[in-house]
């Protein structure tokens, strides 16, 4: 009866984290390896431009030696990643030429009958592109889009798309492009790109230069199921200390959860979820989550230093008790 109770327990707790996580695999585009030479979004599996492979879709580096394609710094402009060091600059329109860039990726699951999932991505008018649009979205598909024989247009509907009077001209900051997606069952591709054809393209002519386009970054692309759990930041309850103690912070260590520390005093690694602490002098301790999708939330814990461990008796509003007498 035990084993049979641990182990729907385990099943449980498996459920709930399984719901909890990004669909889309490396979202963030990030490598282990900086691309040098081998500069196409071809190189960065397991995405790939389904139309035209190690054409126009660059990857941006903070550790490029290529400084045309370095991040923040790049031959397009300046853009710092939203998550990571990692981000993609993709072409998509330009008027003196077919100019339609797509990218895609395998789910990691296939999607479910019925069930909702949501949709998000971040992107970013680069800031030498002479134009700006609106009509961007994803595709979700049973089938990879390789086979589609395309010059420029990828002649598909896409089931999450940017709002049409919204174009996004926005080059300071990263833009949300989001939305639901009722699963018919069985999808398991996901392209973003521009699905529209140029005459009927919503566009902002921002320089009034023929031989210029409209570029984006993208960056941050996740696909969840919509009553996925979500865990925000819980640094810890705030505490006191002996000199030459360490403790424990932080609350929860899950997986595709981002953890940075702003703190250093005392810690023993920034970027872990559950850091030990060793601080000299009272502290507090900021930390920053970032989610399977990539929302951030932030918390604090203050680790009081005490010299007078023996006669500590509890903290009350931020302050200690000590022999019934407040020593804050």
């Amino acid at each position: 009866m035990k084993k049979s109770i641990v182990i729907i327990i385990f099943f449980l707790i498996f459920s709930k984290q399984h719901l909890g996580q990004n669909l889309v695999p490396n979202g963030s585009f990030e490598s282990d390896s900086c691309i040098s030479n081998l500069l196409y979004f071809h190189n960065l599996l397991p995405w790939f431009d389904p139309v035209y492979p190690g054409s126009l879709v660059f990857i941006l580096q903070e550790c490029s030696n290529n400084f045309h394609y370095q991040a923040p710094q790049n031959i397009f402009g300046w853009q710092h990643a939203r998550t990571g060091k990692n981000y993609i600059c993709i072409g998509e329109y330009a008027p003196q030429m077919p100019l339609k860039r797509y990218i895609e990726t395998t789910l990691k699951t296939t999607l479910e009958t019925n069930k909702e999932y949501c949709v998000r991505w971040y992107v970013s008018l680069s800031d030498y592109s002479g134009y700006a649009i609106s009509n961007l979205g994803m595709h979700f598909s049973k089938d990879t889009l390789k086979s589609i024989n395309a010059d420029d247009l990828i002649n598909v509907q896409p089931q999450v798309e940017n709002p049409k009077d919204r174009i996004i001209y926005d080059i300071e900051n990263w833009v949300a492009i989001e939305g639901k997606y009722t699963a018919t069952g069985g999808e398991q591709f996901i392209t973003i790109g521009c699905f529209t054809p140029d005459s009927l393209l919503n566009i902002m002519d921002l320089k009034g230069d023929i031989e210029s386009y409209a570029g984006y970054y993208i960056d941050d692309v996740a696909v969840w199921e919509c009553d996925a759990p979500i865990y925000t930041a819980q640094a810890g309850n705030d505490t006191v200390i002996c000199i030459g103690d360490s403790i424990m912070l932080g609350s929860h260590n899950l997986d595709e959860y981002i953890y940075m520390w702003l703190t250093a005093e005392g810690l023993s690694d920034t970027s872990l979820a559950r850091p030990y602490v060793k601080p000299t002098t009272t502290t507090k301790y900021y930390l920053h989550v970032k989610d399977f999708k990539f929302d951030e939330t932030i918390d604090s814990i203050t680790v009081t230093v005490s010299d007078r461990c023996d006669t500590i008796v509890s903290i009350e509003n931020g302050e200690l008790i000590i022999d019934n007498d407040v020593y804050a």
